[in-house]
């Protein structure tokens, strides 16, 4: 189907991705107005190695690790909960 077909029959559509560059400009191509979303699993990887990266912080800043480590816990639990306005803010 080419892009004016897609034109030609405007619908919302949302797209449910795990995050990668490609797919995300091939959703775009189809569907420039469409709403992203990035699935949980996918998000939690991410939360995971921002955590892992807390807790290998350098002497100098090794103390805020557990308060980061932490607050991204907090941000799973939110995101799982449903809760994205409370994480965002």
């Amino acid at each position: 189907m080419s892009r004016l077909s897609w034109q030609l029959f405007p619908k919302e559509v949302t797209f449910m991705s795990d995050g990668a560059c490609n797919l995300r400009d091939l959703q775009y191509y189809m569907r420039p107005n469409a709403e992203h979303v990035l699935d949980y699993f996918h998000i939690t990887m991410r939360i995971t190695v921002l955590q892992q990266m807390a807790r290998g912080l350098p002497p100098p800043l090794s103390a805020a690790a557990p308060a980061a480590v932490a607050t991204l816990e907090s941000v799973r639990h939110y995101l799982w909960h449903g809760n994205v306005a409370e994480r965002l803010s």
